[in-house]
């Protein structure tokens, strides 16, 4: 089977998370070269489909997350049947990739089945298993609280608003009724609340249930009932529904050239590993071929929603629990174990790129030498919320001679936490061109002020404050860390300004600087940042030069690394003591296997975490900027065996004869 795009245009126009907010789509498509609205504004059938054209040329992919959210008004009937259409009509240059908020939809066809609603079984059902203990709200919790709403005392209230404390506590307010708030609750337990139940605690979209009827009121003319909106969510999962018709055409990843589209990403996957590079759900063995992966992918997720359209519900009404074998419900490693977190199955569809605080994350060599491998130098990836514009994260390097990989997060859907629908007027568009050059372009949260550039030709987007710099202390060298580390997030249009980001939890702190404190701020010369060009900004962009001008395949041109290596290379021209100290340390973090001979895979591996060991290698061993990995190995290596021993990388570096080193196994036994 072909991997989808193997023989596609040479354009990709990229949007993703447009979850339901058809003002967000519109302006994206007023901002995409590849799509345009039929007649030049939108018109809608009654089903709420709009006709979108595509032009020649352009291959359109959606990154996931299609429903769920909006302004007052909900845009997800529209939205997600424009998006059908246009499949329909170019079934070949249209990918909808799937995320979580539309793999969760399998749910509703076993959670809000009839059976399920049966007052009977209101106490059995439990909360969300992946939310922690404390704060997973059952149904009866969900419509206890709301009825106690009504009791008279504030106190009486409280003790149904607040999350159950102990495990006690929590058996008794998941599965037993209140007597004083029994009648209340049986009142309330309608399809309507359980589907307001299922949308807020389980799904993240609380208020979907109303935006959905004002949709539908659009729509109709008329104000819709609560009824027909509740009619239109069950149904739309249904044989022939909008929702389940776009699971069906949605893929797990989209692999174009040496570009993988993911909803997540592969780091942080879940399934007890660190990434899920190569990983099928049912298969033992990592699958080394990337093509081969995202078709296995596409098959396995094909499998799975065989047995959802075979088995709806659950085999058993009186067995519901997703999280016990016993309990069957067609699907379930997709809905339960794969777009969940904590994923049980390794998952592209929840990894995040992102360390614990929200900063962005490296990608560890071995990652990247897997999707290296298999041709993979470039991901985009939606799902996790990052500013009012795209994210770039740059990872390992040099060029094309060692591990490298240039990630794209372009999830905008949290721009402005102060608009209706906690966008503003963000829209932002990633686009691959001709000869692979990335363009991210769009406007941020004000509606007014603009960004556009080449992610290969910029390479100061994506460099990080460095988290500490060494300084010399007496004779020992010490880190002082930097309080507050940014990235640079994107230049603003014209190019003299950048924003520089810094991210804590979710406290996103946004600084306008120039590029020359930009610049400054990474520790890198004004004189080694490649500038960019073509930036224009309107969306006919017709650049002079389509190819980027990228570093190539040099050491010269690699990027520092943020670590605070920079301050090290002058260091290491003032003082020949703290010279050797570096080379020590240098040989120790180069020599993974401490045997005392590097080879030129771990040199490889030693670039990718330390970038900045190129610039210093080169300039230490007087080699050429246009030098390779090979190159420098070579050099290293004085005799030519294939190991570069710690005396001739001294010689190299013409510290022949100064003291130091004698004892390496000791050294490398000292940490």
């Amino acid at each position: 089977m072909k991997s989808e795009g193997e023989e596609q245009p040479k354009r990709i126009a990229y949007v993703t998370d447009i979850e339901g907010n058809w003002e967000f789509f519109e302006r994206y498509v007023n901002l995409s070269e590849a799509l345009s609205f039929k007649g030049g504004s939108p018109t809608f059938a009654p089903d709420g489909t709009c006709e979108v054209e595509l032009a020649d040329g352009w291959h359109f992919v959606h990154g996931g997350d299609v429903v769920d959210k909006g302004g007052v008004v909900g845009g997800s009937v529209r939205v997600t049947r424009t998006l059908l259409r246009l499949k329909q009509r170019w079934p070949d240059r249209v990918t909808l990739v799937l995320g979580n908020r539309d793999i969760n939809k399998m749910r509703l066809t076993s959670e809000l089945h009839p059976s399920q609603l049966e007052p009977q079984r209101l106490a059995s059902i439990a909360g969300p298993f992946w939310v922690p203990e404390a704060k997973a709200v059952s149904p009866l919790m969900y419509l206890q609280r709301l009825a106690a709403q009504k009791l008279p005392s504030t106190d009486a209230r409280h003790n149904y608003e607040a999350a159950p404390s102990t495990d006690a506590n929590r058996v008794a307010r998941t599965h037993l009724v209140e007597a004083g708030l029994e009648a209340e609750v049986r009142a309330l337990d309608t399809l309507a609340y359980r589907i307001k139940y299922v949308l807020k605690e389980t799904m993240g979209a609380d208020g979907e249930l109303e935006r959905r009827q004002k949709e539908l009121s659009l729509l109709l003319k008329r104000d819709a009932t609560e009824e027909e909106a509740c009619a239109s969510i069950v149904e739309s999962c249904a044989p022939g529904g909008f929702m389940r018709r776009y699971i069906e055409e949605g893929r797990l990843a989209f692999l174009h050239r040496n570009t993988l589209f993911v909803h997540g990403g592969v780091l942080g996957a879940g399934g007890g590993r660190t990434d899920c590079v190569g990983c099928v759900p049912g298969k033992t063995e990592q699958c080394t071929d990337m093509v081969a992966w995202v078709d296995e992918l596409h098959e396995w997720k094909e499998a799975q929603i065989a047995e959802w359209v075979a088995q709806p519900g659950w085999a058993d009404p009186k067995q519901n629990d997703p999280t016990n074998a016993a309990h069957v419900r067609g699907g379930r490693g997709l809905m339960d174990g794969y777009c969940v977190p904590q994923a049980k199955y390794p998952s592209v569809v929840m990894g995040r790129h992102l360390d614990g605080s929200g900063m962005p994350l490296n990608m560890p060599a071995d990652v990247m030498l897997n999707l290296n491998k298999g041709g993979v130098l470039r991901l985009i990836v939606g799902h996790t919320p990052h500013g009012a514009c795209p994210t770039v994260i740059r990872s390992g390097g040099p060029g094309m001679h060692a591990p490298g990989m240039t990630v794209v997060m372009a999830d905008t859907s949290f721009s402005d936490m102060t608009a209706a629908d906690n966008r503003g007027g963000a829209v932002a568009e990633v686009q691959i061109r001709s000869g692979d050059m990335v363009r991210v372009h769009g406007v941020l949260q004000d509606g007014t002020t603009r960004y556009d550039y080449i992610v290969q030709d910029d390479l100061l987007v994506g460099m990080q404050e460095p988290t500490g710099r060494m300084e010399l202390s007496g004779t020992e060298m010490k880190m002082t860390e930097t309080a507050g580390r940014r990235f640079v997030k994107a230049p603003l249009e014209g190019g003299k300004d950048y924003l520089m980001c810094h991210v804590s939890g979710f406290t996103t702190k946004i600084d306008v600087v120039t590029s020359t404190e930009a610049e400054q701020a990474v520790g890198k010369p004004a004189t080694d940042v490649p500038r960019y060009s073509d930036r224009t900004p309107n969306k006919s962009f017709v650049g002079s030069n389509e190819r980027a001008q990228s570093p190539g395949g040099s050491l010269g041109g690699v990027r520092m690394s943020g670590m605070g290596d920079e301050c090290l290379l002058g260091l290491a021209e003032e003082f020949a003591a703290a010279k050797m100290k570096l080379l020590i340390t240098l040989y120790k973090s180069i020599d993974h296997d401490g045997d005392g001979g590097v080879t030129l895979d771990e040199l490889h591996h030693a670039l990718v975490e330390r970038p900045a060991m190129a610039q210093l290698l080169l300039e230490g061993g007087s080699l050429p900027s246009g030098s390779t990995v090979a190159d420098l190995h070579e050099a290293l290596d004085g005799d030519g065996d294939g190991y570069a021993t710690f005396e001739e990388m001294k010689n190299l570096f013409g510290l022949h004869g100064v003291s130091g080193g004698e004892d390496l196994p000791a050294l490398f036994g000292s940490d």
